[in-house]
């Protein structure tokens, strides 16, 4: 709950926008008004999945007895996923004419047989206006959410009657398209369209991204294409291995994590997540450390028929990738190249050391699993 009270002492005060107003329309009476006093009253109260609220100001001016008043109550509650809204408003100007309209809205969840899409009706009445009804549905579709629709359908008592529309917006990974129909039964026909976006220049190129917020990120993944970002609709590492995060928070921290679930097969990455903490209108850099290459699931044995022992260290010749052998003579591996030679160790003996090639092009012992990772059975030589 809230109470406030706002005494001017002076006519002479204007607020930035009343100032502006009174220069371009110096000939109203009412721009001319000086606010003298204003009470204003917020109450609003939580009961379990629904919250009720009461607001309402009154406004007197300096030199007459005109004033605002205005004074709304309403509840808003949720059950089984479905959201409840209806308000009560009343309002006096300070011209003399008073108003009291009626608003009710529902809000229906359609997940289970449209995911990330729900419907929509409100009704709002109005004593000196029009009655107005609408109908909707809006959403989102494709794995990321990357096109977003709205589709709605008013019948009113006041002209036009009837009017209809349906907007849609793509979140494509360069940039950002938007286009939208709407018709009336005044005869009114609008069609839109449009494009917006930002070209980023940087240390490691140049970027096409989404528009810009005031803070943004610049994601460099080692060259690795294709990566999704969570939260981030439509945006993907390009073939350079870059992307534009284009909005973030100011000095706070910024999650900025990789769908896993999504990268494409020949890519992965050491580091799913970081963080980073922008300055005011800043760009930051994000670095994940991906490889770009087939994932595999080794099984190493050796010449003689044994298993490589467990726990033995497995690290290829560049020494981009390196894991640790399982109890089943097992390693995983990613970010591997079409031939790779992987040294294994298991102690500091030359017999504790072995050597094995694997070339993924045309070899008969490489198959991929349902998960795009090849499972692989070679020998280790000894030596290396």
């Amino acid at each position: 709950m809230s109470l406030s009270g706002y005494r001017y002492s002076s006519k002479g005060f204007y607020s930035f926008a009343e100032a502006n107003q009174r220069i371009t329309d110096d000939d109203d009476e009412d721009r001319t008004d000086h606010k003298r006093d204003r009470l204003q009253l917020n109450l609003s109260q939580q009961f379990g999945d629904g919250n009720l609220y009461l607001n309402g100001y009154q406004q007197n001016y300096w030199d007459n007895d005109r004033h605002d008043s205005s004074l709304s109550a309403g509840m808003n509650y949720s059950m089984l996923g479905i959201s409840y809204n209806f308000s009560l408003t009343w309002s006096d100007t300070r011209s003399g004419d008073d108003d009291r309209s009626i608003y009710v809205g529902v809000t229906i969840p359609l997940s289970r047989w449209l995911p990330s899409s729900w419907a929509s009706y409100s009704l709002n009445n109005s004593q000196h206006g029009a009655t107005t009804q609408n109908v909707g549905l809006n959403g989102s579709l494709l794995a990321d959410n990357s096109l977003s629709y709205s589709l709605q359908q008013s019948h009113s008592t006041q002209a036009p009657k009837n009017s209809s529309s349906l907007y849609g917006t793509w979140y494509a990974q360069y940039g950002r398209l938007n286009a939208g129909y709407y018709s009336a039964t005044d005869g009114t026909r609008q069609i839109s369209y449009g494009a917006t976006g930002a070209v980023v220049a940087h240390p490691h190129g140049v970027t096409l991204s989404q528009p810009l917020g005031n803070q943004f990120a610049i994601v460099d993944a080692d060259g690795a294409p294709g990566i999704g970002f969570e939260n981030q609709r439509g945006i993907r590492t390009d073939w350079f291995g870059n992307a534009i995060i284009p909005s973030l928070s100011a000095y706070r921290e910024n999650r900025i994590g990789v769908v896993t679930d999504q990268l494409p097969d020949d890519v992965d990455s050491d580091n799913t997540a970081t963080t980073v903490v922008p300055t005011r209108n800043a760009a930051v850099v994000a670095h994940f450390n991906a490889h770009r290459g087939y994932r595999a699931l080794i099984t190493l044995t050796q010449p003689s028929g044994k298993s490589v022992p467990f726990g033995a260290i497995v690290t290829s010749s560049d020494g981009l990738n390196s894991g640790i052998v399982d109890d089943q003579s097992t390693v995983y591996l990613a970010g591997l190249g079409e031939s790779v030679t992987l040294r294994v160790k298991w102690g500091n003996r030359p017999q504790q050391r072995c050597t094995a090639a694997v070339v993924a092009e045309g070899d008969n012992n490489l198959k991929d699993d349902a998960a795009g990772i090849k499972r692989i059975r070679t020998v280790c030589n000894q030596g290396g």
